[in-house]
C-alpha cells in the first residue's frame, strides 16, 4: 500500500503482484507513513497489504473522502501467483518445493471467504489468496478500487496514468524487486486437477483480465 494526499492516490498492494516493486517506484510520491501489520496502531495503521476496505474506515477517521482519491492495484495470473505466493511460504519455512504438498495446498483454498487471522505471516497468506474480486471489494461486494492493471503488461500504462495526473514519472523505470529465485516453471506444479481448480475458483479474475496456465 502506498498514499499520496498531495497527489490524491492509493495503491492496494495484493500480496505476490509486483508490489514491492511498485511501492518502491511510488515512494517519492507518497506522504503517509505504511508500516508494517504487526506495528499498526490507532495513530498509524496502515500496512503493505491493507484491504480497500480496511483503509476507508482508517480514511473516515481522518476526515479523508476516500472517493476522491484515485484508488489502483495490480493483477497477476492466478495461476502463476499462487505458485509464487507458495514458493515464499515453503522458502520461509524453510521448505522444499513439494508438488504434491502444493496441488492439496490448491485444493484447501476458498479465495471469496478466506480466515481473518491477527499475526502478519497469517495474514499476508490469507490475503495473498483471496480473489481479486474479494480482495478489492467492500460491502455488498462493490468494488472500492478504480483500475487494476495486470503485472505482465500493463505497468507502462500505470506510469502513463500517474504522469496525466501531474506526477512526475518521467526518465524513471519501474524496478523489479523480490523476485523469486525459484528455477521450476511454475505450470509444472499444476496437475490437471488443480490448474481446473483454480480456474474454478478464480474464474472471474481470470476471464476479466484474460489470463491463462500458459
Amino acid at each position: 500500500m502506498r498514499i499520496s494526499v498531495k497527489h490524491r492516490f492509493v495503491y492496494f498492494s495484493m500480496p505476490k503482484t509486483a508490489s514491492e516493486s511498485v511501492r518502491t517506484f511510488l515512494d517519492p510520491y507518497c506522504d503517509v507513513q505504511v508500516g508494517t501489520f504487526s506495528n499498526r496502531s490507532d495513530a498509524q495503521p496502515f500496512y503493505s497489504h491493507m484491504r480497500p476496505e480496511e483503509a476507508s474506515t482508517a480514511f473516515a477517521k481522518r476526515g479523508w473522502n476516500f472517493v476522491e482519491f484515485y484508488r489502483f492495484m495490480t493483477v497477476r495470473n492466478p495461476w502463476d501467483r499462487l505458485a509464487s505466493l507458495y514458493f515464499m511460504i515453503q522458502r520461509n519455512r524453510g521448505l522444499a518445493i513439494d508438488k504434491r504438498g502444493f496441488v492439496n495446498w490448491i485444493d484447501r483454498l476458498d479465495p471469496n471467504h478466506p480466515s481473518l487471522p491477527s499475526h502478519a505471516a497469517a495474514k499476508w497468506i490469507s490475503h495473498g489468496t483471496m480473489s481479486v474480486e474479494a480482495f478489492a471489494s467492500g460491502a455488498a461486494n462493490v468494488s472500492l478500487v478504480q483500475d487494476f492493471y495486470r503485472i505482465e503488461d500493463e505497468l507502462p500504462k500505470l506510469k502513463d496514468t500517474l504522469s496525466s495526473m501531474g506526477i512526475p514519472t518521467d526518465g524513471r523505470l519501474m524496478p523489479f524487486l523480490n523476485r523469486s529465485d525459484a528455477t521450476y516453471d511454475y505450470k509444472e506444479l499444476y496437475t490437471a486437477t488443480a490448474a481446473a481448480r483454480v480456474l474454478e475458483l478464480y474464474g472471474p479474475e481470470i476471464e476479466r483480465f484474460k489470463y491463462g496456465l500458459r
